[in-house]
């Protein structure tokens, strides 16, 4: 078992940041599904976009843990063995059910709304129980083994898989729940050019933008 200078811990309310973003989104997704009006073109495309937006912020946000945390928590933490590869299992079951709904929701109708919807719990539910076992198991892990630089690949990794206009809103989403130390703590992990854009550019075009979403 190796443990780092604890000078050096890794700052996992970022994580915590993240992860509220998705029990926030995923638990209204359904009923945005349930609640397009039949033949209302208009609104079920907005729904549709934003939960591509969030199935495919929470695809990046796994992809990276797949590939810069689980391996280096088996090199250094002998025990975690089972943990990770429970982590990596459920990561595969929400895998198998965002491309569930990914398949469903080019074409969805009034007549598929359900059928849709019921994916959507699917997945909120299995979210619920797979970030409550992370913030449990596996942070506490990553505070006493892996180093700030290391955790910073995470966010790089999801930053630099997401398309240019998915991006601002996601970090949008990200901020719009933080306080005043949590939105420092998030900017300071952020591109000197991208941290110029938040006030004037990202933030305005996400409220504009998840004011439609919400609109109801």
């Amino acid at each position: 078992m190796t443990s780092i200078n604890t000078t050096e811990q890794a700052d996992i309310r970022e994580m915590l940041v993240v992860h509220r973003v998705f029990r926030r989104e995923f638990a209204v997704l359904p009923d945005y599904v349930r609640g397009v009006p039949e033949g209302d073109h208009e609104r079920r495309k907005i729904v549709a976009d934003h939960a591509r937006l969030v199935l495919d912020g929470l695809h990046f946000h796994h992809e990276g843990e797949d590939a810069e945390l689980w391996p280096l928590l088996a090199t250094r933490v002998e025990s975690s063995a089972e943990l990770t590869k429970r982590m990596e299992a459920q990561h595969s079951e929400l895998a198998t059910l965002v491309a569930e709904a990914e398949r469903l929701l080019p074409t969805w109708d009034t007549s598929t709304a359900e059928e849709l919807a019921q994916v959507l719990d699917a997945i909120n539910a299995a979210v619920l129980t797979h970030l409550a076992e992370e913030e449990a198991e596996i942070l506490p892990l990553v505070a006493e083994h892996i180093t700030p630089a290391e955790w910073a690949r995470l966010g790089e990794h999801a930053r630099r898989a997401m398309r240019p206009n998915q991006l601002p809103l996601m970090f949008g989403a990200v901020l719009e729940d933080c306080d005043a130390d949590e939105r420092t703590l998030m900017l300071a992990g952020l591109p000197l050019p991208l941290r110029l854009l938040v006030k004037p550019v990202i933030e305005p075009r996400y409220r504009r933008y998840i004011s439609k979403v919400r609109a109801r």
